[in-house]
């Protein structure tokens, strides 16, 4: 029985996101999608799975660059699924992905990268420290915002209500 080849169409209703966004992705990693004789993109499941994958990894916070930099870390841990399922079955679900790639390159709120080794930080990194910082600040700012604002519209109701 052949490979079942799925159009863009249709893979990315399996991965459930945008056709526009597997086409984003294909670009960003470099990924050698194959094409058809007309030159279509077309997804075997493999790619569909690797796909998941990396909606899963977005989806829990990881950068494009951190996934692309460990792409060749979830192809092989894909491929040991996949031996691993011949033999014994599903893998638990426990077992995720995301243990893949290095948790320095995740966004997470006030989390700061710190140097390994005594080694220099990357500009790359710094960067993902000032839009970390950056968005603790502007969260903090709206909340604090919309606190005030949610004040002053109860005042003036009630100002209009006594009325």
């Amino acid at each position: 029985m052949g490979e079942i080849h799925y159009l863009i169409s249709d893979a990315s209703k399996k991965v459930d996101v945008e056709a526009h966004v597997l086409r984003y992705w294909e670009e960003e990693l470099e990924l050698q999608i194959p094409r058809n004789e007309m030159g279509h993109r077309y997804y075997t499941e493999e790619y569909i799975r690797l796909f998941c994958h990396i909606k899963e990894l977005k989806d829990n916070g990881y950068q494009l660059k951190a996934i692309k930099n460990n792409l060749p870390k979830l192809k092989e841990m894909e491929e040991e699924a996949a031996d691993l399922k011949t033999f014994i079955g599903p893998l638990p679900a426990e077992r995720r992905l995301t243990e893949a790639i290095p948790g320095e390159y995740k966004r997470e709120p006030a989390e700061l990268i710190q140097p390994a080794n005594g080694q220099e930080v990357a500009a790359e990194d710094k960067m993902v420290q000032f839009q970390n910082i950056m968005g603790n600040i502007i969260s903090q700012a709206l909340r604090d915002n919309a606190e005030l604002l949610g004040r002053e519209v109860e005042n003036r109701v009630s100002d209009k209500v006594i009325k």
